[in-house]
């Protein structure tokens, strides 16, 4: 089976901003299909968050990159919100996958552009790095698709349906595909 993200045409658009609305599509895609209950719900010890916990992580996230780059502000992924209804309501995640979507689409930026980043080492000790905006996209694409195999893991324990690639990375598909 071939999985395409992208049709031919959509080749020649094809960059990390890009593909990171498309995984976010992909994941929302995932929640319309939910019951509130198995959004909200910690099902078990050996996960100890809910797959609400999980979205509502990813989107603080990308929520800091987007508000950094739009102001042209360090992104510091380490102030997140953390909780909110994010966390428990299905729809406040799609809702917040479709703003995502659309801001993302409409900031303006080059992937070569200089961002700064703020991160903390240990308790009490920060660094302060220089990085790209494409560098910082490809960091939350990784990151979405880490979650996207919690979630996945998830969704299995409680025996719910799992399309066949999600949570797996680019490469690793590829791979799987030729053997």
């Amino acid at each position: 089976m071939k999985v395409e993200v992208f049709n031919e045409g959509d080749l020649m658009k094809l960059n990390s901003c890009n593909a990171l609305c498309s995984l976010l599509d992909e994941l929302k895609g995932i929640l319309s299909g939910l019951e509130d209950e198995d959004y909200s719900e910690v099902h078990s010890e050996v996960f100890q968050s809910s797959i609400g916990t999980h979205i509502r992580h990813i989107l603080d996230h990308i929520k800091i990159f987007i508000e950094s780059v739009a102001s042209c502000t360090d992104i510091n992924y380490d102030q997140r919100e953390r909780g909110g209804a994010i966390e428990n309501f299905r729809e406040d995640a799609i809702e917040e996958i479709e703003n995502f979507i659309l801001r993302l689409n409409l900031l303006s930026f080059q992937e070569s552009d200089r961002v700064n980043i703020k991160s903390m080492l240990l308790p009490g000790h920060s660094v302060s790095f220089v990085s790209s905006a494409g560098r910082e996209l490809l960091f939350l694409i990784s990151h979405i698709i880490h979650h996207n195999a919690v979630i996945a893991a998830i969704l299995k324990e409680k025996n719910l349906a799992v399309p066949k690639y999600f949570g797996y990375a680019p490469s690793t598909i590829e791979y799987m595909e030729r053997i």
